[in-house]
């Protein structure tokens, strides 16, 4: 038996618990061994049998009125899984300029999809033959320059020498809606080398980061700015309302995928090479744990067996023409699933591939491939075989600002229109702060008695739940306890330790649990991104992990959270422990110390050192290090951390060098003054003396400064 009984060997620990029916059959074994491996295994493990139920129920289609069902289905969930889409307000569409050219004229316009948020666009119109025109909205990929990229700009000129009315509009992040590129110096700023692309795709997922902490989706902002653009099409006397296409390339291929899926006024849809694909299951053995940059994602999909290939086949019966640079096995497999829908309904002539047989580019092969697709859709012909030589049109002469830049020209992009809206929002304060939290975080109590083993002097697992073991330190003091401690430290139990800080804080005689949450010391996900530069935290690991739960309509924050809690029942099984515990929480730690000791009254009081100071801060920020493991989707629709700080009152809070979205130090004042409410609350409960924001001098004692 163990010299500590109050901790089993893992035999006895699942023997005992497997006798009173606390464990499910499949953990009547080993617990897992926490390591690199076992948070990805255990997103895969939730993901890939729901990615199988629905293979199992999608190959059970077997007649047309199935089928419709379920694309009726993907198109109303996808449109849900969005946010819904804001109330339609006025375009205010300007015509900035116009070009005549040879059989067509482009015009410079731009269009307001939100009020005051503009869209900057070029729109194509033939001015040979007579209309009205078909007409193909065309959202961009991802390279910075948006619609004036050259390749782009060759494919628009085709289409339109071919009788199609083309609207071209830069995606949020990209062309004139750049918000890190300064025309003055023409130069990126701030973003570091993060490789091809790398203004386009940073800024997405920067803006998808902040738009979740208002409650807002880049998805949707990207899906409806091009829904404005139809719109905006319609406005227009040369276009025939009944004939609207789309056609996108690359991340605009993407694009192109969502927007149709969502809008049925698009008759005819072209996606090159958008990444057709089965996105789950995952292999948990070679997961890629890089995610793709934010507008790429639908979160939540993944409960509801939504993938590419399934958005794909819900624009059936609409013509739809997908490209790849190459066939491959699985391109091949997914095209073919995208087929038997089409044949299901009756139209497997509208579906079709074709191989670019080049590098990723709408080349010119690509660019023929659409206007013939558009050709036989709409004038009932094919297109040309050929298509000459085109010179691009230089950006001086497709701009809508002088400059380029609408931030530059004094208009917002997507970053200074969150500030706004996050100065706008005045949430009122949840009566039930722990409801709230609960409803946010995804967060369920463990129902079952903790179990934990011993694996040397002083160490421990835990087992949180199914495929998931947290292994704490115990530093116990010399006498008796006074109180207990739980200790979570984004650097790890391991490092605490061999700083000797949980040696102090035993020797003040507490008994400290120092625990590593999933994700965190032996855990620790390895990144497989090769980007670098200031936001690289975008693209790491630890963001993949938070969007795979977010697929789940799950938060890896709230998992987080209740491992803490886990820790908590832990420390309270302790002999010698006392009926509270008091949380101390280290840079993400923090802010697991803080939100469950809102949640659990259990917790006496906490410390929270080197946390983030607000989400407003975060959500206000032109970029931030703070990392999407960090973000509770919609917080700031319903309040903020000061408003969590002050639920906790009257119990004792210590907030200690509290960080900005840049993890840069916020000054005492500031930080004091984004938590007057918080005083208050403590003010009015008589324990004005139990709240404090201080600072660690580099020559204080972490000990005094956590406890005195």
């Amino acid at each position: 038996m163990s010299s500590n009984p109050y901790l089993m060997r893992r035999r006895e620990m699942l023997a005992s618990l497997a006798g009173l029916g606390l464990l499910p059959r499949s953990l009547r074994a080993d617990v897992v061994e926490p390591g690199p491996a076992m948070l990805p295994n255990y997103l895969a493990g939730r993901l890939n049998p729901i990615a199988e139920k629905w293979k199992a129920e999608i190959a059970g289609l077997r007649t047309a009125d199935r089928a419709r069902e379920r694309n009726n289905f993907v198109r109303a969930k996808e449109h849900e899984l969005l946010g819904g889409f804001p109330e339609k307000t006025p375009l205010g569409a300007r015509k900035i300029k116009t070009t005549e050219r040879d059989g067509y004229r482009i015009e410079n316009v731009m269009y307001q999809s939100r009020p005051d948020f503009w869209v900057t666009a070029n729109l194509y119109v033939p001015t040979r033959g007579s209309g009205p025109y078909p007409a193909v909205i065309s959202p961009c990929g991802h390279y910075d320059p948006g619609r004036f990229y050259p390749a782009y700009q060759l494919a628009y000129r085709n289409m339109v020498e071919n009788g199609f009315i083309v609207l071209a509009f830069d995606p949020i992040g990209q062309g004139e809606r750049r918000h890190f590129w300064n025309p003055t110096t023409n130069q990126v700023e701030q973003l570091g080398n993060m490789g091809r692309g790398s203004s386009a795709t940073t800024e997405h997922s920067l803006a998808c980061h902040i738009l979740e902490l208002i409650g807002e989706n880049i998805n949707e902002h990207f899906v409806w700015d091009g829904m404005r653009g139809i719109d905006y099409l319609l406005s227009r006397p040369e276009v025939d309302p009944k004939r609207i296409a789309c056609a996108g390339h690359s991340g605009g291929g993407t694009a192109t995928m969502y927007l149709s899926c969502a809008d049925e006024r698009i008759q005819c849809v072209v996606i090159h090479e958008g990444g057709l694909g089965h996105q789950w299951p995952i292999d948990p053995q070679r997961p890629r744990m890089e995610p793709a940059d934010g507008e790429q994602n639908l979160f939540g999909a993944a409960s509801y067996g939504m993938d590419f290939v399934e958005l794909s086949a819900a624009i059936a019966p609409r013509p739809l023409l997908i490209s790849v640079e190459h066939f491959n096995p699985a391109f091949n497999a997914a095209a073919e699933d995208v087929k038997k829908r089409y044949a299901l309904l009756g139209v497997a002539d509208r579906f079709t591939t074709v191989e670019a047989n080049a590098p990723h580019a709408w080349t010119k092969k690509l660019s023929i491939a659409t206007s013939d697709w558009l050709s036989r859709t709409f004038y009932n012909h094919p297109g040309p075989a050929e298509s000459p030589d085109y010179q691009p049109e230089p950006e001086e002469v497709l701009r809508c600002m002088p400059n380029g830049s609408l931030r530059y020209s004094g208009f917002d992009t997507v970053f200074t229109r969150n500030r706004k809206v996050v100065e706008s929002l005045h949430p009122t304060s949840p009566r039930d702060m722990p409801a709230a939290l609960r409803r946010l975080l995804k967060y369920r109590k463990a129902d079952a008695t903790v179990a934990a083993r011993e694996t040397g002097p002083g160490r421990a697992e835990i087992q949180a739940e199914e495929g998931i073991t947290l292994p704490v330190i115990i530093a116990r003091p010399t006498g008796s306890s006074s109180a207990t401690v739980v200790y979570l430290d984004d650097s790890g139990a391991e490092a605490a330790n061999a700083s000797g800080l949980l040696g102090k804080i035993a020797q003040t005689g507490r008994t400290v649990v120092a625990v590593d949450v999933r994700g965190m010391g032996p855990s620790k996900l390895v990144s497989t991104t090769r980007r670098s530069g200031a936001f690289v935290q975008i693209f790491d690991a630890e963001t993949w992990a938070s969007y795979s739960a977010w697929q789940l309509e799950d938060s890896l924050l709230g998992m987080r959270v209740a491992d803490t809690l886990r820790a908590v029942d832990y420390a309270l099984s302790l002999k010698g422990g006392s009926s509270g515990v008091q949380l101390v929480g280290r840079g993400m730690g923090a802010l697991l110390a803080m939100l469950a000791t809102a949640l659990d009254s259990r917790v006496t009081g906490a410390v929270c050192h080197g946390g983030l100071v607000s989400y407003a801060t975060m959500a206000s920020a032109d970029g931030t290090l703070v990392g999407a493991d960090l973000i509770i989707r919609g917080v700031l629709k319903n309040f903020d951390l000061p408003d969590v700080a002050a639920s906790i009152a009257s119990r004792p809070l210590r907030i200690i060098d509290p960080i900005d979205a840049m993890r840069k130090p916020v000054d005492l004042e500031s930080a004091r003054s984004t938590y007057r409410r918080t005083a208050g609350a403590y003010s009015r409960k008589g324990a004005a003396g139990k709240f404090e924001i201080l600072a660690a001098n580099s020559s204080n004692d972490l000990v005094d400064v956590y406890f005195k």
